[in-house]
């Protein structure tokens, strides 16, 4: 019987702050999409049909703070009402009263589960769905260079998603109103391996103590197991109150020695707080020493020494602004793991650049090696293939497309005059300088597609292109 009511009680505290919640939310949600109210076939009905299917996902997140808020107002009203007072006293240990609690918690959590993996991902999915057929955003799958979703003003280019859910090099074109590109935004992984950060996981332990600690705090009035509590005890008669009043008035040593002992807290209780508190503690110090033993190598060190003995070697060397390795920082870090951002605290500037004429990187171990591109020729360049004086060159490559990332481009070239040449891959382009007759460059060009377009200035006169490769740059 006491179950069940501990459970009923608990739960439905918890709905009625769940519902509230959901109201606030709901209510942000309105407010968020007034914007798009009308617009194409956004009305008031879709509006309202989206942000309902929304609340799925509300809730699931919401579940475990709503069932912690509505087990503390359950708990405090049954204590107002000296309901737990009265159960105390018929003989229910505090461990029955937690195990009550703790299945009434795990209700929650399985009604958390079947939210968050049955109910959320369809009516999120269906929410979607819904929004952007009425406002007809639309959504391409079948580009070479990845999903496409328009929303708006804005293009939303997703290059790869992974098994993970990760999203990998995806891309945001903004534009206004008269179709002007505003911004470019690049993120080169989305997805949850970006939670996986354990620094931030120890903030589960303050809560979890909070916790823990009103679970088992008595209350101020909690009489011993078994006895009768002070309102069932009154005595009623005029007399009876008198006597009362007499050893009150003598007995005030007594009463306030009842009323600490109402306050102390039995053994048990001060024992197994002391046991979890330090199997947190003890959690915390093996969490951190983890910690510890992943950073202390600190492998980055050890690379940027080593890279700044070489450039000090090597001082007219140029290289690549290339990433550092994914072991020494992780790729969501996106242009921190440039060289130049790596250099910049040590003073040292060397020459960073998109091209080069002798072809070296920098290694694993953060030496400068000489390096070759390993990739495929593409065979249209295995005879000289030329362009008309001041025309660009439009050169294809072999097999598949590439994807979006950072490719090195090796092409022997002739031209009549020193001059620059404009090198476009997708939309990925650079600008490098050219030295008259016939020369070899290594160009990296952030960018995809099939063919890389060679664009001269108008006033050159000619251009010829034999045996280009694209691919990686790799040391030899």
């Amino acid at each position: 019987m006491l179950l069940r009511y501990f459970t009923r009680e608990i739960a439905a505290a918890s709905l009625l702050v769940l519902l509230a919640l959901l109201a606030l939310f709901g209510f942000f949600d309105l407010i968020r999409e007034l914007d798009d109210l009308g617009k194409n076939g956004y009305r008031l009905t879709v509006m309202l049909a989206y942000v309902a299917l929304l609340q799925p996902s509300h809730a699931y997140v919401l579940l475990p703070a709503a069932g912690l808020m509505g087990t503390l107002f359950a708990l405090s009203r049954m204590s107002e009402q000296s309901e737990i007072t009265v159960m105390r006293a018929s003989g229910l240990s505090l461990a029955r009263l937690a195990g009550y609690v703790a299945v009434a918690g795990l209700l929650i959590g399985a009604a958390t589960v079947v939210m968050g993996e049955l109910v959320a991902p369809w009516t999120e999915e269906a929410a979607k769905g819904l929004r952007l057929k009425a406002t007809r955003s639309i959504v391409a799958r079948e580009f070479r260079s990845g999903f496409w979703v328009k929303d708006d003003r804005s293009f939303v280019n997703i290059q790869d998603v992974t098994p993970d859910t990760e999203l990998l090099n995806l891309r945001i074109y903004e534009f206004d109103a008269a179709n002007r590109l505003l911004a470019v935004s690049r993120a080169g992984l989305i997805g949850p391996a970006i939670g996986l950060d354990p620094r931030y996981s120890t903030d589960l332990v303050a809560m979890a103590v909070v916790c823990i600690a009103l679970a088992w705090l008595p209350t101020v009035d909690a009489p011993a197991p078994g006895s009768m509590p002070a309102a069932a005890s009154a005595p009623t008669s005029a007399s009876a109150a008198a006597t009362d009043a007499d050893a009150d008035a003598d007995g005030n040593d007594d009463t306030a020695a009842a009323a600490t002992g109402a306050l102390r807290r039995p053994a048990t209780v001060r024992a197994l707080g002391t046991v979890f508190v330090l199997a947190v503690l003890a959690a915390g110090l093996v969490s951190a020493q983890r910690n510890l033993d992943a950073w202390t190598p600190n492998p980055t060190k050890a690379y940027v020494l080593t890279l700044q003995q070489e450039l000090r070697a090597r001082p007219d060397v140029v290289l690549f602004d290339q990433h550092a390795p994914d072991q020494l920082l992780e790729p969501w870090f996106g242009e921190e793991r440039r060289l130049s951002t790596l250099l910049k605290p040590t003073g040292l500037r060397p020459t960073l650049r998109s091209w080069q004429t002798e072809l070296h990187v920098v290694d694993e171990a953060g030496r400068i090696r000489a390096a070759a591109v390993a990739g495929t020729p593409a065979s249209s360049t295995a005879a000289p293939l030329c362009a008309p004086p001041g025309q660009p060159l439009r050169v294809r490559l072999d097999g598949a497309p590439l994807p979006l990332g950072t490719w090195t481009f090796q092409l022997n070239y002739l031209v009549n005059q020193p001059s620059s040449l404009t090198v476009a891959f997708g939309f990925g382009s650079t600008q490098v300088d050219v030295e008259q007759g016939i020369h070899q460059l290594f160009v990296q060009v952030d960018g995809n597609g099939d063919s890389v377009v060679l664009t001269p200035p108008p006033d050159d006169k000619g251009l010829c292109v034999t045996n280009l490769v694209v691919g990686r740059p790799t040391p030899v």
